[in-house]
């Protein structure tokens, strides 16, 4: 009888290796974004001056008199407010309804006159708090002391800036370092599929038409059982 001989397929079966080589380490996960807190704390203001003892003083002159407007032009106004609500009160009244077309009148007249002086109250409030914010003046203030703990504060923030960047950087050097380049198998393709091709493992049906199984008391040998299975006969 003819014996054939079965080719191997060049095509990875259940329990074989691939010979393709194996795929690149992965790389470690992004560091996250450095906080905006970092990056603007090199580009910080210097801190602002602070007033002489003169220079509040004649602040502090300057600015009573306005807030006591504005508290006074503030309850001229509610005052007016309340009065035109409450006469406006009358309008609603039985009482209103039977006075004459004089005396009604009369009493419209005096209402239109309490509303335009709330109006004119309010106006000056307005002007009064403006004035007070033009003066560009803040009535509490750091003393020398917490001037100089301020530009502590500030190159101490400047220091841990620089540290989180430098932090940064080495992370971001040490998981290129950690990439490791695959080596190319110097063979050619061909070759190494036709050396590296591992013998598809048997299933216990086929044992059978072989006797026992590889290693067992009285089978063939592991060699024997190597160079046999894929000559078999037909």
């Amino acid at each position: 009888m003819a014996t054939f001989h079965t080719p191997h397929s060049s095509r990875p079966r259940p329990g074989q290796h691939s010979d393709l080589p194996p795929p690149p380490p992965s790389l470690l996960p992004p560091p996250p974004a450095l906080p905006s807190t970092f990056s603007s704390a090199s580009q910080s203001s210097p801190a602002p001056r602070l007033s002489t003892r003169s220079e509040l003083k004649v602040n502090w002159e300057k600015i009573l008199p306005l807030i006591a407007d504005c508290v006074q032009a503030r309850k001229a106004h509610q005052e007016a407010l309340d009065d035109k609500i409450e006469f406006g009160k009358i309008l609603g009244s039985e009482y209103y309804r039977k006075l004459s077309e004089t005396d009604a009148a009369k009493i419209n007249e005096e209402h239109e006159r309490l509303d335009e002086i709330g109006k004119e109250k309010g106006k000056i409030v307005v002007a009064k708090i403006k004035s007070l914010g033009e003066t560009d003046w803040w009535p509490v203030g750091p003393n020398e002391g917490s001037a100089d703990d301020y530009r502590n504060m500030v190159e101490y923030a400047k220091e841990l800036a620089e540290t989180a960047k430098s932090m940064h950087e080495q992370y971001l050097k040490n998981a290129n370092d950690l990439t490791l380049p695959v080596e190319p198998d110097p063979r050619p393709l061909k070759r190494r599929r036709l050396s590296d091709a591992a013998v598809p493992p048997m299933q216990p049906a086929d044992y059978g038409r072989f006797g026992e199984a590889p290693g067992e008391a009285g089978g063939p040998g592991r060699a024997h059982w190597r160079h046999s299975e894929p000559n078999h006969l037909l």
